[in-house]
């Protein structure tokens, strides 16, 4: 409808039906973002924290064993050109 040949009354009416739209869309919003709240709720929950500390500190063990074994390799390479240049 043409907004300038509105009366009044139906002009109330669709500003009325503008706001229950915007309700209705940040409703929907809320509700998706507490699903979202839950899921990462209960994801942090399923695991106490010395089972969180024990997942940390096998996943650094993990990549202290690596570097140390580049530097081991490193070395050895090392020795290794020396050896042939030296």
């Amino acid at each position: 409808m043409d907004k300038k040949k509105q009366t009044r009354a139906e002009y109330q009416r669709s500003l009325q039906k503008e706001t229950e739209q915007l309700n209705a869309e940040q409703t929907a919003d809320e509700e998706l973002s507490r699903s979202q709240r839950k899921q990462r709720e209960t994801k942090d929950q399923r695991f106490n924290p010395d089972e969180q500390s024990e997942a940390k500190s096998r996943a650094l063990a993990k990549k202290l064993n690596i570097a140390i074994a580049g530097l081991g390799i490193g070395i050895i390479l090392v020795f290794v050109i020396l050896f042939f240049v030296g």
